[in-house]
């Protein structure tokens, strides 16, 4: 671990963390430590969006 390579095993590993954690919300500042360290980084960011229909943004379409 650490190195910033996903091994096939390691990968299967983090793969079935983050199943485990949408099912037990507990897990996630665990994984999400994993998955910064396999991805070599410092740390990791994750929120949560309000429901709704435009999930507090607002999008504009450019094309005329």
């Amino acid at each position: 671990m650490g190195s910033g390579i996903l091994r096939d095993q390691d990968s299967s590993e983090l793969e079935d963390a983050i199943y485990e954690a949408a099912v037990i919300p507990e897990k996630w500042a665990e994984v999400l430590e994993r998955i910064s360290v396999f991805g070599g980084g410092k740390g990791l960011l994750c929120f949560q969006l309000p429901s709704g229909k435009h999930n507090g943004f607002h999008r504009q379409n450019s094309s005329k």
